[in-house]
């Protein structure tokens, strides 16, 4: 498999790649059992935790509060 999975170096495009994947994972999420979905936030949020970059986990969490908040709508 040969997928050229590279981005551009602009910003913009790379914020709207991550905007999909946040919502592809979203989608993800949606199709699993409820059980499975939560249980992965739960160790997305528990990862997050023990971080030693206070600012990656800042901008970890915000992502995991927007992929919860689309979840259950």
């Amino acid at each position: 498999m040969t997928n050229d999975c590279s981005s551009r170096p602009d910003t913009e495009t790379i914020a709207t790649e991550i905007s999909c994947l946040n919502t592809f994972i979203t989608y993800i999420l949606k199709a699993l059992n409820q059980a499975d979905a939560g249980r992965a936030i739960l160790n997305m949020e528990k990862e997050i935790l023990a971080m030693q970059d206070p600012k990656q986990a800042e901008v970890f969490q915000r992502i995991i509060k927007q992929i919860k908040t689309a979840y259950r709508s």
